[in-house]
């Protein structure tokens, strides 16, 4: 099911915009507007689409890295070493910049984890 319905896509976003070059040769007016405005219309659904599909991949990414961040620190409040986890936090808020085109979260908690991972290598 899946797979037809992007067949049905992908055939519908090439074959739009030939069919539309192919019908500026006809005498047919309504047949030229009527495909060209089929083939902006299928235009702009796609670009949506990707668009939705870029923000939930960023989604995935902060989620990922979020749960990364709340293991690592549960782990070190019960390890006990809540003090020096908290100069690892001070020094990961440091170098994190949010802005709206930041994507280097999911990378700054991995590091960070990595890290702390490193300094209590025996303790997992």
């Amino acid at each position: 099911m899946k797979s037809t319905v992007m067949l049905v896509i992908y055939i519908l976003a090439v074959g739009l915009p030939v069919a539309w070059l192919i019908s500026e040769f006809q005498p047919r007016r309504w047949l030229r507007i009527l495909l060209g405005l089929a083939a902006l219309l299928m235009a702009v659904y796609l670009s949506h689409a990707f668009r939705i599909f870029d923000r939930l991949n960023y989604n995935t990414w902060y989620s990922e890295a979020s749960a990364k961040l709340i293991d690592t620190t549960i782990v070190e409040i019960e390890a006990g070493r809540s003090n020096e986890f908290l100069s690892e936090l001070r020094i990961l808020r440091s170098k994190f910049r949010p802005s709206f085109k930041s994507t280097d979260y999911n990378e700054l908690v991995n590091q960070f984890a990595i890290e702390v991972k490193e300094k209590h290598p025996a303790d997992e």
